[in-house]
């Protein structure tokens, strides 16, 4: 294994990946113009995430308001949790 650090890029790139296979490609592509301000990215995910639940709960049928609920936890959880590694990252002294 490498000893060598891993650079401030990588780590957003990570997170610009880790991001786009969290909430799909419509998603992901609709926040492109911010994918070098990983934070601000992060906040619009989850506005467009709150918006795609909103409109899914107003279904007349339950089976579709379950899968949003769902939807709705698990990627508003995994997009929390990448700002918490984002917050680290922007933390970090990079050599």
């Amino acid at each position: 294994m490498s000893k060598e650090l891993i650079s401030r890029q990588q780590a957003d790139r990570a997170i610009n990946q880790l991001l786009s296979v969290i909430v799909g490609y419509k998603q992901a592509k609709a926040s492109n113009h911010l994918e070098d301000y990983i934070p601000e990215r992060l906040e619009f995910i989850l506005k467009l995430i709150d918006q795609e639940f909103n409109r899914d709960k107003k279904s007349s049928k339950p089976e579709v308001v379950d899968a949003a609920v769902n939807r709705f936890g698990r990627k508003f959880d995994s997009v929390r949790s990448l700002q918490v590694l984002s917050t680290l990252i922007r933390e970090v002294e990079w050599s």
